[in-house]
């Protein structure tokens, strides 16, 4: 009796040690699903805080959209496009009462503004005419639809007779790559 008693103590022991294996193997199973699912809880909350700043992103697009169109008018792609911008300065020259010369670097160049880089050809324009001339010809510059960003401008007395003041002006216009 005593090795029937024994036999049916280790068959006990035995199967208390495969429950005990099974909860452990189980219980290992579930702290992963459990880190699985809180990492999938995660991921899931930043796509919904992705999908609202897209769609924020999607109702401003829609706001600026036809002002983004608009401004890309702005920036001259072509040689044929900067010859209208010279041929525009020179009318908004003529109308103003001043003299204008203009002298454009040969090619564009990748240039720095506001901290990025874009598309810009260097310009330098000279102006001779009289101080009022002049400032109607600066306020008719703000105005015109191109993006010229100005690096220095120059004023001094006129070197001709008939000229009170000389203007040099030097910038970048700046163009859209095609």
């Amino acid at each position: 009796m005593e090795n029937k008693q024994k036999k049916t103590i280790m068959v006990i022991l035995g199967f208390l040690v495969l429950i005990l294996v099974i909860g452990g193997w189980l219980v290992s199973r579930v702290k992963k699903n459990l880190g699985l699912m809180t990492g999938l809880k995660r991921e899931t909350e930043q796509l919904q805080e992705k999908t609202v700043s897209l769609k924020n992103l999607t109702e401003s697009y829609q706001v600026y959209e036809p002002s983004v169109f608009e401004w890309e008018k702005w920036f001259p792609r072509t040689e044929e496009e900067v010859a209208k911008f010279a041929s525009e300065a020179e009318k908004l020259a003529a109308d103003s009462g001043v003299i204008l010369e203009v002298d454009f670097d040969d090619f564009p160049e990748m240039v720095e503004v506001g901290g990025e880089k874009m598309k810009g050809l260097k310009i330098e324009w000279t102006l001779k005419g009289d101080y009022p001339e002049l400032v109607k010809f600066l306020g008719g510059l703000e105005k015109m639809k191109y993006l010229v960003q100005v690096n220095k401008i120059f004023l001094t007395k006129g070197k001709q007779i008939n000229t009170k003041l000389d203007m040099t002006i030097e910038g970048i216009l700046l163009m859209k790559d095609l």
